[in-house]
């Protein structure tokens, strides 16, 4: 990320642009830079860490009391280790977008000054629908996969959870040795056997 936001500025095109292009792949090198410093930061904080001394470092010194524990006090977790534990994805996560927003705004800032990327006819026309076919494609696949995998979850807990279940018996077996530990090769998926499913 770093490497592309820098051969990005180094483009003489560039300064045919408007300069909104340039900051947003400046922001993006400064947050890529950052997300390498967090992830360098956790190693150094986390590496040396025992089990014991892991769970001191992720407790901010308080008790407290959730739902479900039978009033039973837990530790409470630090804000201050789940920011430095998510930081890095985050900052990385907001890099390539912002990489992303930067490269289609420049991309079509470029077409609609009718600044010369490339030779071709069209050919600036033709790398910003190259890019934003790409683009939405991939979105849209993966934000679907995700949403599936989520309401694939959702289902699974609730099978586990629900006492009542009206899933065969045998399923309730699957389900058990699948907690147990890693889903076996011989245990049957619902390409194997359609008739767990029913």
């Amino acid at each position: 990320m770093v490497s592309a936001s820098s051969a990005i500025l180094a483009l003489e095109s560039l300064a045919d642009i408007h300069y909104a292009a340039r900051g947003l792949f400046i922001l993006s090198l400064l947050l890529s830079l950052l997300s390498v410093y967090f992830t360098l930061l956790q190693q150094r904080e986390l590496v040396c860490m025992d089990t014991k001394t892991l769970r001191v470092w992720l407790w901010d010194g308080t008790l407290g009391t959730p739902p479900g524990s039978n009033g039973q006090p837990v530790w409470r977790s630090s804000l201050s280790s789940n920011i430095m534990l998510q930081a890095s994805f985050e900052l990385l996560a907001i890099a390539i977008a912002l990489f992303l927003g930067a490269l289609g705004f420049y991309l079509g800032l470029a077409y609609a000054s009718r600044v010369d990327l490339s030779k071709g006819w069209d050919s600036n026309l033709a790398c910003l629908v190259a890019f934003v076919t790409t683009a939405v494609f991939s979105l849209a696949f993966f934000g679907q996969s995700l949403g599936q995998k989520d309401r694939e979850l959702t289902r699974c807990k609730a099978l586990i959870n629900e006492s009542n279940s009206e899933v065969p018996a045998r399923m309730h077996g699957f389900v058990e040795e699948a907690m147990k530990g890693p889903i076996r090769s011989d245990m049957p998926t619902h390409s194997q056997d359609n008739s767990v499913w029913r």
